[in-house]
């Protein structure tokens, strides 16, 4: 009965170590990516509040693209930033403005 309890006890223990190292993972990846949201919404506001897809992409190296685009999707649902067509030397480039906060 003893060596049942204490295989039990062992596999809720793993378990339990098991969820909360998803949960610590979670926390640090949600994070992650409040950071790299905050980054982006500076990044443009720094350049003049508009900015070409591909210097945002070149500024932010360190992110994975599809990260990269999760968090530029994130912030044009929550209305922090529009997606705007900039004029170049040629064509039109795909790009970001910063809104105005009402």
């Amino acid at each position: 009965m003893e060596d049942y309890q204490a295989q039990t006890d062992l596999i809720n223990d793993e378990a339990y170590a098991e969820t909360d190292l998803t949960n610590a993972f979670a926390y640090a990846s949600a994070a992650a990516y409040a950071k790299a949201q905050k980054t982006l919404l500076r990044l443009i506001d720094d350049a003049g509040g508009e900015m070409t897809r591909r210097d945002i992409l070149r500024a932010m190296t360190y992110l994975c693209p599809k990260d990269l685009e999760d968090a530029l999707q994130s912030l044009v649902e929550q209305e922090l930033i529009e997606a705007v067509e900039i004029p170049g030397k040629g064509r039109l480039r795909q790009g970001y403005r910063t809104l105005p906060l009402s």
